[in-house]
């Protein structure tokens, strides 16, 4: 922008012009790009992570309790 208003005149307001279309396409290019870094990222994390909820043992239960059926015959 400096240097657009050093240039001055019709050419200076071309090269600010010209700077700022550039400074839009480089943004709209780093977007889409971070766009499809993290469509992969979670493909990748889905693909990785399928089944791990399914395999995970069960917390442990405190002494004494024996679970929700225990819990249901109590108060029945």
């Amino acid at each position: 922008m400096a240097t657009a208003h050093r240039i001055g005149g019709a050419a200076g307001e071309q090269v600010l012009a010209l700077a700022r279309e550039a400074f839009v396409h480089g943004m709209q290019y780093a977007a889409w790009a971070g766009t499809a870094l993290l469509l992969g990222a979670a493909v990748l994390a889905a693909a990785l992570l399928r089944g791990v909820g399914a395999s995970a043992p069960a917390a442990a239960e405190p002494a004494g309790a024996t679970g929700a059926r225990a819990h249901e015959a109590a108060h029945n």
